[in-house]
């Protein structure tokens, strides 16, 4: 057989297997996570507070964090799950929901703080290790 043509069998299997791999992201419904905005919300609902929200600490007004609304009945501000800009890290465009194991950008969907900061967060992958900002 030709190298060439085993060399291209192998990397096509190879990347068939990557592509099934992928499972998609379920919310607690079990129901595919594609992107777009989400409310998080506690599993149960009660008096231990709501969804997410931007919030202050320490009688700062700036920076902001993420935070926990304290009344169930506000769901606080939607996430929006998008692709990182990166090279072959296009998973919008391959699979059109949020896969397992991929690195992707997470933000609170308004359109801007009082403080002028990014509303971005960043969900690296598991082998870059837990890169703590506070310390």
């Amino acid at each position: 057989m030709n190298h060439r043509f085993c060399f291209l069998l192998a990397l096509t299997a190879a990347l068939a297997a990557t592509v099934n791999a992928l499972k998609p992201v379920l919310d607690t419904d079990g129901d595919i996570i594609f992107d777009g905005s989400y409310y998080v919300l506690p599993r149960i609902s009660g008096p231990g507070g709501g969804g997410l929200s931007l919030t202050s600490r320490g009688g700062n007004w700036c920076p902001l964090y993420i935070g926990q609304e304290y009344s169930e009945v506000n769901r606080g501000i939607p996430i929006k799950f998008s692709d990182i800009p990166i090279k072959f890290s296009d998973w919008m465009i391959q699979f059109a929901f949020v896969p397992e194991s991929t690195s992707l950008n997470i933000q609170m969907d308004v359109p801007a703080t009082i403080c002028g900061q990014s509303t971005y967060w960043y969900v690296p992958p598991p082998e870059a290790g837990v890169i703590d900002p506070f310390s």
